[in-house]
């Protein structure tokens, strides 16, 4: 729905020039019914709600920024497998969800290193309106992960 509605009116004129990905989560959007959207709104505000019920009792949620190591930056050299049709997400990155339900600030900090040596960030997703907590509980993991700042080899 978002790439139909900002960039959906460059289509006509750049659509020689724009990323496949793109056009296609553009003719997605387009092909939804006003019923399916409003369903969907009902669905995001069903995980709003119980992503509030466990920030009712927590500062903060700490989890992944990534299911998986890095990826690499051109999308030709990144393999692709099938994901399973259940209905689930199943991408690699796991800011979406919160992404979904904004405003919810959330912050990445390096806290890590997977086996091929790459960064691993640390998610960090706070109350909504609530920045400072965020930034308070990412500067402590600066702080207590030091060496999770350090600067790969080439």
């Amino acid at each position: 729905m978002f790439t139909a509605t900002y960039p959906g009116h460059l289509v006509e004129e750049f659509r020689d020039r724009m990323d496949p990905d793109v056009l296609k989560l553009s003719e997605l959007g387009n092909s939804l019914s006003a019923v399916h959207v409003k369903k969907l709104e009902l669905e995001r505000t069903a995980l709003w709600r119980r992503l509030a019920a466990v920030l009712g009792r927590f500062d903060a949620i700490l989890c992944p920024t990534m299911a998986a190591g890095a990826l690499p930056a051109a999308k030709r050299d990144r393999r692709s497998e099938p994901a399973p049709d259940d209905g689930r997400y199943h991408a690699a990155d796991m800011t979406a969800p919160f992404n979904l339900v904004a405003p919810c600030p959330a912050l990445s900090v390096p806290c890590g290193w997977d086996a091929d040596g790459l960064p691993v960030g640390l998610q960090i997703v706070g109350p909504r309106w609530r920045e400072d907590v965020v930034l308070r509980v990412g500067r402590a993991v600066e702080v207590a992960l030091p060496e999770a700042r350090r600067r790969p080899s080439l």
